[in-house]
């Protein structure tokens, strides 16, 4: 056999191999999660952290509502999307924003602040930090006095990406946050 001959059977060997799973190729840390993805058990974990932080939430906006009011004499301006939705908005332009809202602010909120930022930092060998500066950000983004009332839900999300490194668990809790917040909205106004 010469030379020819022996790259031309190393080529041939290399076209027969056993194809590449994408499996093996490696994922980098932050996106790795602790367990294989099964969306029954993710959607489990959302609703369970989603039914830990509701009360919360509600609870700590409601007394942060009565000492402002108390303090100033007034009630706290309330969220811009109440706004809209108390307003004659169009049936096109209210789903639009209910969407932005509930499907599409999750997905880009959880990938900035859990996966990029949390994720990042944690990699990064910051733990605290991470926790700290990712929290902030993502209850200061929304303004006051929403931020408040977020503190239990970013709590939870930064808990949840901690242990399971699941996006998709963050994003699903982060959804129904927002959608049962949209449909108390929407039967307290209508």
């Amino acid at each position: 056999m010469n030379f020819e001959d022996a790259n031309r059977t190393a080529a041939e060997q290399s076209l027969h191999a056993q194809p590449v799973s994408l499996a093996a190729v490696p994922q980098p840390a932050a996106l790795r999660t602790a367990e294989p993805l099964h969306v029954p058990t993710e959607l489990r974990y959302a609703l369970q952290i989603f039914l830990a932080v509701v009360l919360p939430s509600m609870m700590l906006r409601f007394l942060l509502v009565l000492v402002v009011t108390q303090l100033t004499g007034s009630v706290p301006d309330r969220n811009p999307l109440l706004e809209i939705l108390n307003s004659d908005t169009g049936p096109l332009l209210l789903l639009l924003i209910v969407f932005t809202a509930v499907v599409v602010a999750p997905i880009a909120e959880e990938l900035q602040f859990r996966v990029v930022l949390l994720g990042g930092l944690q990699q990064a060998g910051f733990p605290r930090l991470a926790v700290l500066l990712s929290s902030t950000m993502f209850t200061l983004a929304h303004g006051f006095p929403d931020c408040i009332a977020l503190v239990p839900l970013t709590a939870a999300l930064c808990y949840t990406w901690q242990r399971r490194r699941s996006y998709l668990t963050c994003v699903l809790v982060h959804f129904l946050f927002n959608l049962f917040n949209i449909l108390l909205a929407v039967l307290v106004l209508f």
